[in-house]
């Protein structure tokens, strides 16, 4: 199974959905199912046997079904997940379930969206009719047409500990350069996606533009020195959760962002931003020739066309900031 999941990859990477899909779907079916990263740190042998009686088959109905809808990967893929609960409920689902990772708790309970947060327990997956794998489900929805935009705008606006004032004749632009994965064995696309601080140089003598980083983690002193002579707004005091992150951002009027959470959070949010790819993105993102993705509509595509290669790309960028409304 493990070379049936390199296959399916490729494929998808390809751009042959169509056969990258079947191969995904018969990974997680319930007759090839083995185990999953879901599992870790629980009793397999119990999780285990409920994930091969209860997993969602490909073509199987969920009229009238109580659905526990599981995340695969990371901050990221389950802030793109989450769309499929509406799906799932015009498709007939009863209710859908999800035990989100802690840092999207708060954002998902103040959506709009028809979950029910529930822990994930063998109890809890004895009670739901079905198991869903948000990776299949993108591949279950995949040809269907985008769920409304902003699916994840919040219903009420928390007091906010920080807010991005408006500066006379300026646009107002989050960024977004590395990731916190550091390597491949944390993530495929790594080191890959994320790129340094310097790559962003042309961007930041646009005229009427002032930058906030939005970069999570520790700043190096290279990149701290940079904030401060380009008199870039640190924004990583005042932000301690997806949700602070989704204030700031829709204060903005424009995120650039390399393919991590915060990229997906913008889409989700409705926010204009810029999906820096590197040249092995993920095959969700389609072929260069693409510019947008229907994920998200308020996503516009940069990518590289040489692995390691931002010059150009942060090039094209500078080239269409001006076209940003302010």
């Amino acid at each position: 199974m493990k070379v049936a999941g390199e296959r399916a990859y490729v494929k998808l990477k390809l751009g042959k959905i169509d056969e990258g899909a079947a191969l995904e779907k018969l990974i997680y079916s319930r007759k090839h199912f083995k185990h999953s990263r879901e599992l870790d740190g629980q009793d397999r042998e119990t999780f285990g046997r409920i994930f091969r009686e209860k997993i969602l088959e490909p073509d199987e109905s969920v009229e009238a079904k109580r659905i526990f809808m599981l995340f695969h990967g990371g901050l990221g893929d389950a802030i793109e997940h989450v769309r499929h609960a509406e799906n799932l409920v015009t498709e007939g689902a009863a209710v859908v379930c999800v035990d989100p990772p802690l840092p999207l708790v708060e954002l998902l309970r103040n959506s709009r969206l028809p979950l029910t947060l529930m822990r994930s327990t063998a109890e809890n997956f004895t009670w739901a009719d079905s198991l869903a794998l948000g990776n299949i489900l993108s591949l279950r929805y995949y040809s269907s047409a985008a769920v409304r935009a902003g699916y994840l705008k919040p219903v009420q606006t928390k007091m906010r500990s920080f807010s991005i004032s408006k500066p006379k004749r300026k646009r107002k632009i989050g960024i977004v350069w590395r990731s916190s994965n550091s390597s491949h064995a944390t993530c495929r696309h790594e080191p890959f996606r994320s790129m340094e601080l310097t790559d962003l140089l042309p961007l930041f003598t646009q005229h009427r533009t002032q930058f906030y980083s939005l970069q999570f983690g520790k700043l190096t002193t290279d990149e701290r020195k940079l904030i401060s002579q380009y008199k870039i707004y640190d924004t990583s005091s005042y932000i301690h959760s997806l949700s602070d992150l989704a204030n700031v951002m829709r204060d903005l009027d424009l995120v650039i962002s390399i393919d991590s959470a915060p990229a997906h959070l913008a889409g989700a949010l409705n926010v204009p931003v810029w999906n820096v790819l590197c040249r092995v993105a993920d095959w969700r993102w389609g072929g260069q020739r693409y510019p947008g993705t229907p994920l998200y509509p308020s996503m516009r595509l940069f990518r590289q066309s040489g692995l390691g290669e931002w010059a150009p790309v942060v090039a094209e960028m500078a080239s269409h900031i001006n076209d940003i409304e302010y």
